[in-house]
């Protein structure tokens, strides 16, 4: 059987106000073409390390049945 998801808990207090004034602060920012490249690049990366490469090409092989 699964391991219950806890609850997420509810910002009180200075970390509800500084988490507002963060979420404010970024609300209309884009990331640039080059910072793009670079996550989707460490991503790549990511799924090369831990074998997901294969995991996914087996999952698209497997979708028409």
């Amino acid at each position: 059987m699964a391991t219950p998801i806890k609850d997420t808990p509810i910002l009180t207090g200075k970390d509800a106000r500084r988490f507002d004034a963060l979420m404010k602060e970024n609300e209309g920012k884009k990331i640039s073409q080059e910072e793009r490249d670079r996550i989707h690049a460490a991503g790549k990366k990511f799924r090369v390390v831990n074998g997901m490469e294969d995991y996914e090409r087996h999952r698209a092989g497997s979708a028409g049945n």
